[in-house]
């Protein structure tokens, strides 16, 4: 009785011209990226207001930043609190 096939995992290098490896612009960089914002796919080469898909989207993100709708978390204690208590 002949032994199960078992798939190797191996990590293809640059250079490796099997089918099995990845192709090379897959491993330089995604070909499509999420907008944080409206989640749509994209190509990052086509956008000048990176990591948003739009200008429209990088300022819906700057309005919610400053109104406060995002923020770091700060935990009690650390320095620069005392001016923040009452």
């Amino acid at each position: 009785m002949s032994e199960p096939f078992h798939r190797t995992n191996r990590i293809a290098s640059p250079d490796d011209p099997s089918p099995s490896g990845p192709s090379s612009s897959s491993r330089l960089r995604p070909s499509t990226v999420q907008c944080p914002v409206c989640q749509v796919r994209f190509d990052p080469q086509y956008s000048a207001a990176m990591p948003f898909c739009s200008d429209r989207c990088r300022v819906i993100d700057l309005g919610r930043w400053l109104d406060e709708d995002y923020g770091m978390p700060l935990e009690p204690g650390e320095e620069g609190m005392d001016h923040f208590e009452g």
